[in-house]
């Protein structure tokens, strides 16, 4: 019959489609031409604010947690210098130490810089259902209703090979400034403030390439 016919060939169609390569993603060009005409200059620099205030808390914890470690090993390890294995160790453990809090930012931030603009906001545009019109209280608000409190900890698990990365960086800082220091002061001598204040930038300049 002429409907068993139409929905073969609906079926071979859906078939078709399923099994068709995915379309490729759109380019750099095309991205910068979406956000601009969503949200115009503006969409460029969504969330800045709430990302500047979670990197100063993220680093401002974990150095302060990272000296407490430090400070604690070297006390039961009797060691000055700590070897590279217990410095990993210490820099994972201190980039736990303030996921609790920073991971929340996080999530408000990057759902402010994805979300797209609702009625009132620039580019215009019905709600829609578009996530936490209404800034950073309306993004807080909205992902509070649709996922609780466990909402602004999503990805949580991703985050047990991540903060690998803060670790061997900083790691790799450590060991470096000291060998320079090392290098720097000579056979038996000592580095002056000056020197160390001049290992360090070099170090940390091209330590950020190491990761």
């Amino acid at each position: 019959s002429k409907s068993a016919a139409a929905t073969g060939s609906d079926g071979a169609a859906d078939a078709a489609a399923a099994s068709s390569p995915p379309p490729p993603p759109p380019g750099v060009i095309a991205v910068v031409r979406e956000i601009y005409s969503d949200g115009g200059v503006p969409a460029f620099f969504a969330g800045v604010g709430v990302g500047a205030c979670q990197s100063a808390i993220e680093k401002g914890i974990y150095f302060f947690a990272y000296s407490l470690l430090k400070s604690a090993a070297s006390s039961i390890l009797g060691a000055k210098q700590l070897s590279t294995p217990t410095s990993l160790v210490l820099g994972y453990c201190a980039e736990w130490s303030h996921m609790p809090v920073t991971l929340p930012i996080e999530v408000v931030c990057k759902t402010m810089q994805t979300r797209k603009p609702g009625k009132g906001e620039a580019g215009g545009g019905s709600s829609g259902g578009g996530v936490g019109n209404g800034g950073v209280f309306g993004v807080i608000s909205a992902i509070l209703k649709e996922k609780g409190v466990g909402g602004f900890y999503r990805g949580l698990s991703a985050y047990i090979v991540l903060c690998l990365k803060p670790a061997i960086q900083f790691t790799i800082y450590e060991q470096l400034r000291l060998a320079l220091l090392k290098r720097r002061a000579g056979p038996g001598g000592a580095a002056n403030n000056k020197m160390k204040q001049l290992s360090t930038v070099q170090v940390y300049s091209s330590n950020k390439f190491s990761c």
